[in-house]
This record gives structure tokens, C-alpha cells and sequence, in this order.
């Protein structure tokens, strides 16, 4: 796939299956938009990796969690880039049994995954 000249928006791209993805697409030519939470170095890090292939990168912050702070990541990457293609890859790490989660921590999912994005 010739991805050349196209920006891919990528939340929760500093890590993980994030990273991976970032890397992969940029080796098929796309600029990155890497969003991340609270993994600003390896947001940074990810960033030098992506130059390397000579590709554009762009680090943006939000917490998901937080409608506001959503919604502001949204209009600031919406108007100043030319957006091809979104992955919502965002999620919490959260370490819970199915019997002990309650409605809030499933809400807190639902939020950063679906709700706020």
C-alpha cells in the first residue's frame, strides 16, 4: 500500500500495538500523529524512529477520560492536519478479574474507547 503523503491519527500509538502500527505505516510512507496519555518519552522515542525513516511525525497529549481534553485534541489535530485515516487504538491497562469489575470501571473503559474518541 502506497501511503505517501497521507497522515494516519493514531491514539495510544506510544506503546504496544500503538508503536507497532506507527512504525509499520511509516515504512509504507504515512506521517504519524502519535497520541499518547502519559508515555511521553516513548512518545518521543517513537518519534525519532519514525524521522529515521524520513517520514513526518507529530506528538500530540490528551486523557481520553477527560470529554474536554478529548474534544480539544480533536479540533487542534482535525484543523491542522490533513487527516487519511484514524486508529483508535487508546485503551487503559487496568488489572481486573470479570467478578470484581463494577459499572464505573467498566464505564472508565467504554469512556476512553468509545464515549470520548
Amino acid at each position: 500500500m502506497n501511503l505517501k503523503g497521507k497522515t494516519i491519527f493514531i491514539s495510544g500509538a506510544a506503546r504496544r500495538i500503538g508503536r507497532a502500527l506507527s512504525l509499520s505505516l511509516a515504512n509504507e510512507g504515512a506521517d504519524i500523529i502519535i497520541h499518547h496519555n502519559s508515555s511521553k518519552e516513548e512518545a518521543k522515542s517513537l518519534k525519532l524512529e519514525i524521522e529515521k525513516l524520513s517520514q513526518k511525525a507529530f506528538i500530540v497529549q490528551a486523557d481520553f477520560s477527560d470529554p474536554k481534553s478529548t474534544q480539544s485534541l480533536a479540533q487542534s489535530v482535525f484543523s491542522n492536519h490533513n487527516v487519511f485515516g484514524l486508529i483508535n487504538n487508546a485503551s487503559l491497562f487496568t488489572n481486573l478479574d470479570f467478578s470484581d469489575t463494577s459499572l464505573d470501571d467498566w464505564q472508565d473503559h467504554l469512556d476512553v474507547n468509545l464515549t470520548h474518541l
